[in-house]
């Protein structure tokens, strides 16, 4: 307690200062941010002082990974280099991840490490006969249409309208599954049948409205919605999608979907001729994946930002 008195003694005239200063500056905060922010915009300068500023890593990051992680990231990594998409990298991810975890429930784990083994080799096989067996073994709504998904999954990479089917089948069982409504709506993107693919997005948006605890799938919605429109070159009608869903990532520091809708605000303004709105949205990405330890992602941002001579 001496001690404690003694450094309010001490430091009398620091605490008074800081107690007097603090509320002032809370209220001129509102007055100081814009013209900051307005500087980052139009100042060069500034804006490079504070990317740097902002691009300091955490260097103690430590990403939370699964007993599997690694030996999923490797074999993801193959699908990776085979030019896989983006979107069947996940879903072979989500695969891989349920293929663990039923071996370990299993007692007999020579199936499922042949399933795992055959994906190593982008075969799928095993893997279609242990998902479509446990959908028709279920009893449970639920975990039967997660693996009807799981299985269309595997049957989309080589035959999309079969996998839509099955998808549709499932929907019959469980509506408002998000997991298959957006990759339904992914096949009908990548077909081009961008009527349907709206249909699906809208309807994901109204069924995660209602489920409170799924802000990234609302926000994936939005975001392929913006994607059609840009495809469809209505960059207005765009750029409307992409903030919506950017306000979601941004409410709920959601950061590397924050980095993604700033990519796409950045494309479309690209597209627009807004190559100073593109270049402030490109650099905000950059340095979100950046700092994220997403770094190819960041690379290829770079890039960008020299072609369009950002830098």
């Amino acid at each position: 307690m001496n001690k404690f008195l003694q450094f309010i003694v001490k430091h009398n005239m620091k605490i008074t200062l800081i107690g007097f200063l603090f509320p002032i500056l809370l209220q001129l905060k509102a007055i100081i941010a814009p013209p900051i922010i307005a500087l980052y915009d139009k100042i060069p300068s500034f804006s490079h002082i504070y990317d740097n500023i902002l691009s300091l890593r955490n260097p103690f990051h430590h990403q939370k990974t699964s007993i599997y992680h690694e030996t999923i990231e490797n074999i993801i990594t193959t699908y990776h280099n085979k030019n896989f998409s983006r979107e069947d990298r996940t879903n072979i991810r989500f695969v891989l991840k349920e293929l663990f975890r039923i071996q370990e429930k299993s007692t007999d784990k020579s199936y499922t490490k042949q399933a795992i083994t055959e994906i190593k080799n982008s075969k799928f096989a095993t893997s279609k006969q242990i998902f479509h067996q446990k959908s028709i073994s279920s009893a449970n709504s639920k975990e039967k249409t997660k693996y009807m998904g799981l299985h269309a999954v595997l049957i989309s990479i080589d035959n999309p309208s079969e996998a839509i089917t099955l998808y549709n089948n499932a929907l019959a069982i469980d509506p408002n599954n998000l997991f298959i409504l957006n990759n339904i709506g992914q096949l009908y993107l990548d077909s081009q049948n961008y009527s349907s693919a709206k249909t699906i997005y809208n309807r994901i948006i109204e069924v995660s409205k209602n489920n409170k605890t799924k802000p990234a799938v609302r926000s994936l919605g939005y975001s392929n919605l913006g994607v059609i429109n840009l495809l469809e070159t209505n960059y207005i009608e765009a750029l409307k999608y992409f903030n919506k869903a950017l306000h979601i990532n941004q409410k709920y520091q959601l950061n590397l979907g924050m980095a993604t809708q700033y990519t796409n605000i950045a494309l479309t303004y690209e597209k627009l001729k807004k190559i100073d709105k593109a270049c402030v949205n490109y650099r905000r990405a950059r340095i979100i994946f950046y700092r994220h330890y997403q770094d190819e992602q960041a690379e290829k941002l770079l890039n960008k930002l020299k072609n369009i001579d950002c830098l």
